[in-house]
């Protein structure tokens, strides 16, 4: 049944999306020139994966220039 790989499907873009919202969440609040971050969104889902880049350890200089080259090398949309 086709379904099974939609929802596969489906799911798969999920966890895309929340990697993506650690990633982006992650490394703004890691740079020295940020005092506050404020996610706004207006879906309970969104806030989820907002919260999400609140826990853990935040990216080092070392690790914040990493992961501006791998947006760097991104094609563009």
């Amino acid at each position: 049944m086709m379904l099974r790989p939609a929802r596969e499907a489906l799911g798969m873009l999920r966890v895309m999306d929340e990697i993506r919202c650690l990633f982006v969440g992650t490394a703004a609040a890691a740079h020295p020139a940020v005092t506050a971050v404020t996610p706004a969104t207006s879906r309970v889902r969104n806030l989820d994966d907002h919260m999400g880049a609140a826990h853990g350890l935040l990216p080092d200089d070392a690790m914040r220039r990493r992961m501006t080259a791998l947006v760097d090398g991104l094609p563009a949309a």
